[in-house]
């Protein structure tokens, strides 16, 4: 991310306000963008600073019925197809995993036994 001028991009983004990228969670599905010049309802724009963009591919990462994260990636070489969505839907899935292990637990609360 080296040609990336963003400086101190927020960590949360309104729902409402994002573009092309946030289709994925309003639409539950991955989302291809194979020509990112082309008109698209979807698209926003992007912030002063941001890489130019020629194509885009996101994925939910979803755990039960719940989205826990948005994975993107962009300007491929050769556009994005079905195959790149199961690569990157394997790939965070296993992210997703090591996560939820790794995550500290909550301490199990500690009972007094009837006779102390």
């Amino acid at each position: 991310m080296q040609r990336c001028g963003i400086t101190d991009p927020p960590l949360v983004y309104a729902m409402e306000k994002t573009g092309l990228w946030g289709e994925v969670v309003r639409q539950r599905r991955p989302i291809i963008t194979n020509d990112y010049a082309a008109p698209n309802p979807w698209k926003k724009g992007f912030p002063m600073g941001h890489v130019e963009v020629r194509r885009h591919m996101n994925i939910p990462v979803i755990e039960g019925t719940h989205i826990v994260a948005v994975a993107g990636v962009g300007n491929k070489e050769e556009p994005y197809d079905d195959a790149d969505v199961r690569q990157m839907t394997l790939l965070m899935d296993g992210m997703w995993k090591l996560v939820q292990r790794n995550r500290p637990r909550k301490p199990w609360p500690r009972k007094r036994n009837a006779w102390q």
